[in-house]
Formats: C-alpha cells, structure tokens, sequence
C-alpha cells in the first residue's frame, strides 16, 4: 500500500493541477516524543504537526485515553525506526505554533503509512490538498480491509440518518458521510448543497464565497453534484440544522 502511495505521488489530481506534493524531506529532525497521534516535539524544540490527517483526540475531540494512547504509540513506533526529515507545507507555523509538514522516515512518507494502518484519517486543507488526493486512495483501502479503527468502529463513515439522529452531539468534531445530493443552490457567492427539502433543519453542505475560488481554480461548478452520491468530510456545526463547512475540494468525493 506504501509503496502504491509513493507511486502516486507523481499523478495529477482530478482538477489537472501540477502536483507540489514533496517525495522526500527537505529539513532534517529528531524526534523527541508524541504530543498527538498526528503531532510530535523534536530535539531541537520545534513541535510537528502531521499536513492532511487528523488523529483521535486532535483539534479538540475527546476520545477515551486508550485511543489515545494508542495514538501516541502508533506514531512513536512509526517514527521511530529510521532517519526523520520534514517538508514543511505554506509558510510559517499554525495558530498553536505548529510547524505543518509532511514526513518521511528514511522513504517511507509517515502519514501514508499511518492512514494505511487506519490510525488517522484524511482531513484535506487548501496548502495540503495535493497530498490529500493521495492519501484519499491510501484510507479508502484502509477502510475496505477494516484496519486499525475502521475496523473498530471508532472511525465509521456516517449515513444521513446518523448525521440528524446526532445533530447536537457531533457538533464540533469531525465527520466523513455519505448520502446523495439533494439540490444545489447558492445565495451571493455562497454555496449550499442540501441534502432534504428543508434547509432550515435538514443537513447542509456549504462553501464560502472566499472558499469558492478554490474549486472554480479546479474546473469544479458546484451546480452539476445535484443528486450525485457524495463522500463528504470536515467539522460538524449547527446552523439551521447540521451544517458542515468545506473549504477544499478534496473534502468531497463524487461516488455515483
């Protein structure tokens, strides 16, 4: 799987856009220890967050301490068996103070490794969103063989049904869904793919005018997903019933 991971690195995603994804570390590290299962702190003081994935117990989701334990533990022994070097993504550090990078263990790239294994799942971002397309491939394989927590359930792609039965209690983590396109509109700039009759309390997908140029960058027009079977991902809100935001046009897939 890793190594069909590495092959497709030198793809062109769907929209045709030149891939920037990294096929190796550019800066050297030490790993020091987990802080996450998708970030760590390295000897010499920086702290690493993992570009595109996402870790039980990130960015505010409150799993059990065995899952996260065994989040640290998967990253600890991933890293810890050969040379580090990271490929920071963008410029700077996050709002934590976060260096983003993608990285590689001797030439393994890590986060392929640990999608595969199904310890993270994809969480695509605007600078990252190359890698995403990769990675997408990597966990849907993951998912088909039940690995890791695909196979416990603790990750689990949610129906329409489950998104309304939870409204309240998903609001604020991370979702991935599946359910068909019921209409598409949108209203000065901003897109809105409704997913029943009432968007006042049925579930919503919606782009923002400033995140639009994104997908018409790809050649994307929202409008042709109407009654298109779609695999959706992001943080859950609510706002005139669930409501999940996306900013990248690798957080939605086209099924059928």
């Amino acid at each position: 799987m890793l190594a069909a991971a590495g092959l497709l690195l030198s793809a062109a995603p769907p929209s045709g856009a030149p891939y920037t994804c990294p096929l190796s570390g550019t800066e050297d590290a030490r790993f020091l220890r987990a802080v996450t299962g998708d970030s760590f702190l390295t000897r010499e003081g920086r702290e690493i967050r993992l570009a595109s994935v996402l870790a039980p117990g990130s960015d505010g989701e409150t799993p059990g301490e065995d899952i996260l334990a065994a989040s640290r533990d998967a990253l600890t022994r991933a890293v810890g068996e050969g040379t580090l070097r990271i490929a920071p993504v963008g410029e700077g550090t996050d709002r934590y103070g976060r260096i983003i990078a993608d990285v590689f263990v001797g030439d393994v790239w890590l986060q392929a490794r640990l999608v595969g294994e199904g310890v993270l799942r994809v969480a695509p971002d605007i600078a990252s969103a190359p890698c995403s397309v990769v990675l997408l491939r990597v966990e849907s394989d993951a998912r088909a063989a039940n690995d890791g927590h695909w196979g416990d359930a603790y990750f689990r792609v949610l129906s329409l049904g489950d998104i309304m039965a939870g409204e309240d209690r998903l609001a604020g983590s991370f979702q991935i869904m599946e359910a068909t396109i019921l209409d598409v509109t949108s209203y000065r700039g901003r897109y809105f793919l409704n997913f029943g009759d009432d968007y006042r309390t049925d579930f919503t997908v919606t782009i923002a005018p400033d995140d639009m140029r994104h997908f018409r960058a790809g050649g994307i027009d929202p409008d042709i997903w109407a009654g298109r079977r779609v695999r959706v991902r992001g943080w859950m809100e609510t706002y005139n019933g669930p409501n999940l935001p996306i900013a990248a046009p690798e957080a939605i897939e086209v099924l059928q």
